[in-house]
C-alpha cells in the first residue's frame, strides 16, 4: 500500500451518480411547475366567476331596483305596465342613467335568443334608438322568459290580465319573475321583484256620471 492511499480518502462522483441527481431534479422542477400552473389556473378560474357574479349581481340588483319603481297610472291603458313572456314595458322613475330630477321615463326590458343560442336581456328607455338596445346580462344556455303574478298568486306569462268576474283593475303585477331555464346551470335562481307601488286602483266607473 502506497502512502497517501488509504481507505478513507475521498473520492468524485460517479457519472451514473450525477446522472440520477439530474433526473431526481428535473422530476421535482416539472412537479413543482405543474403545481404552480394549476395553483394559476384556479386562481384564473375563481377571478372569472367572482367577476361574472359580481356582474350578474349588479345586473339584477339594477333590474330589480328599475321595476320596483314601475308607476300605476290612474287610467285602463297599457301605459302603466304591459308585457308579455319576452318584453316589459313601463313607466318608472330608476332609469339606467339616474336622473337629476326623479321625473318617471319609459323604458323596455326584452329577451333576445341569439344565432350562438345566447340569450341576451336588453334594455331601452325613451328616446333611444330601439334598434340599438344595451345589453344587461347574457346566458349562454337555457330558455328564459318573464312571468306575472296577481294579488291572488295566479301567474300568468302577459299582463294586464283580465279580473273574470270583478271590476277592479290591477295595474301592476305583485311579482314579476325572470324564469331562468338555464340547461348549463340546473340551480340557476329566478329573477323575482316585488314592485313598489300599489298596483290596485279603485273599480271603474260604468259611466262618467257614476264617478264622485
Amino acid at each position: 500500500m502506497q502512502p497517501g492511499s488509504g481507505g478513507g480518502a475521498s473520492r468524485g462522483f460517479t457519472l451514473v451518480e450525477v446522472l440520477i441527481a439530474l433526473v431526481i431534479t428535473s422530476l421535482l422542477i416539472s412537479i413543482l411547475i405543474s403545481s404552480l400552473y394549476y395553483v394559476f389556473r384556479v386562481q384564473d378560474l375563481l377571478r372569472n366567476e367572482v367577476v361574472e357574479r359580481e356582474v350578474e349581481l349588479r345586473a339584477k340588483a339594477w333590474f330589480a331596483d328599475a321595476l320596483e319603481n314601475c308607476l300605476p297610472l290612474e287610467k285602463k291603458d297599457d301605459s302603466a305596465f304591459n308585457a308579455t313572456a319576452q318584453e316589459i314595458r313601463c313607466e318608472s322613475t330608476a332609469p339606467l342613467e339616474p336622473r337629476r330630477i326623479p321625473i318617471p321615463l319609459r323604458m323596455t326590458f326584452a329577451l333576445h335568443r341569439e344565432a350562438a343560442g345566447n340569450t341576451l336581456l336588453t334594455y331601452t328607455e325613451q328616446g333611444q334608438d330601439p334598434a340599438k338596445p344595451r345589453t344587461i346580462f347574457s346566458w349562454p344556455h337555457g330558455d328564459l322568459h318573464f312571468a306575472f303574478d296577481d294579488a291572488r298568486a295566479a301567474q300568468s306569462d302577459h299582463w294586464p290580465v283580465n279580473q273574470q268576474g270583478s271590476l277592479e283593475y290591477q295595474a301592476l303585477p305583485a311579482l314579476i319573475r325572470l324564469v331562468v331555464k338555464d340547461s348549463g346551470n340546473p340551480g340557476a335562481p329566478d329573477w323575482i321583484v316585488a314592485p313598489r307601488a300599489d298596483g290596485w286602483l279603485p273599480p271603474l266607473p260604468q259611466n262618467p256620471f257614476d264617478m264622485k
